[in-house]
């Protein structure tokens, strides 16, 4: 057991740290006074652990005289060993007292490099308004449900493997029953399937059929008393207008340039 332990608030005065929050005017030269006395400084590895996020939260309680911080560290080097810090400062920002839970952190000025990164935090905390601590569960947004990503070469279609007695070939493979397989009318009953379905005449299918044979077409329709071509011609006045019809025209048109044309 430490011989010394600081005089703390209970766990339930303390509040994670926010924007919101005013702590004591604490920075770096208060911190550099303080780790002076004992010759140690924010070396690099004090940059690492807090850049790491191995502070696993900060949180802080104002009193009238003393401001508390209560920081939880994970051990560097041994895993699932996390190392409780309380730091108080005064209302000036200077450090009162500090201890961890580590064994070269015991108070009532520890300066172990759990307390440093702590210190450290707070730093970083009074300057930008922001601190780095590890991500809650809850903070990112869960993924269970998305595929990930497969890393291995695809497998070839001849080596998958398909359970059931009847399907031993994937190459003999078809889905139809067997009372419409190889269908002598099956070309025809799929063309004419499609062709009468309006409003797939966009899909791709459509492409693979040949164009209508026009001549044979208009041959079919032979009594009727025009043929196809003539219809056309007449319908956008091509090959027969009536001269009311120029005169109507040529006021619509009047006075456009077709010098682009």
């Amino acid at each position: 057991m430490p011989e010394f332990r600081m005089q703390i608030p209970a766990t339930s005065c303390y509040k994670d740290v926010n924007t919101d929050m005013k702590m004591a005017p604490f920075d770096r030269e208060k911190a550099n006074a303080y780790m002076e006395r004992f010759g140690v400084e924010f070396d690099q590895v004090v940059t690492s652990l807090y850049g790491d996020k191995f502070l696993l939260y900060l949180r802080m309680f104002s009193s009238e005289k003393l401001c508390y911080v209560n920081s939880s560290c994970r051990a560097e080097m041994k895993k699932k060993i996390d190392y409780v810090i309380d730091i108080t400062f005064t209302k000036h920002g200077f450090v009162h007292e500090a201890q961890c839970e580590c064994g070269s952190g015991e108070g009532p000025f520890g300066h172990c490099k759990h307390i440093r990164t702590v210190l450290y935090a707070c730093v970083k905390f009074v300057q930008s308004r922001e601190v780095k601590v590890e991500s809650s569960c809850t903070q990112q947004l869960q993924s269970f449900h998305k595929s990930k990503k497969h890393t291995g070469s695809p497998v070839k279609a001849r080596d998958l493997k398909i359970g059931g007695a009847e399907i031993c070939n994937i190459a003999d493979y078809d889905p139809r029953p067997s009372q419409f397989r190889n269908a002598a009318n099956n070309k025809d009953h799929f063309y004419n399937t499609c062709m009468n379905f309006a409003t797939i005449s966009k899909t791709p299918i459509f492409q693979t059929f040949e164009p209508a044979n026009m001549y044979a077409y208009s041959n079919d329709y032979d009594y009727f008393s025009t043929s196809h071509e003539q219809n056309f011609l007449n319908l956008n006045k091509i090959t027969k207008i009536t001269s009311e019809e120029c005169e109507c025209i040529e006021e619509q048109t009047r006075g456009q340039n077709y010098s682009n044309q």
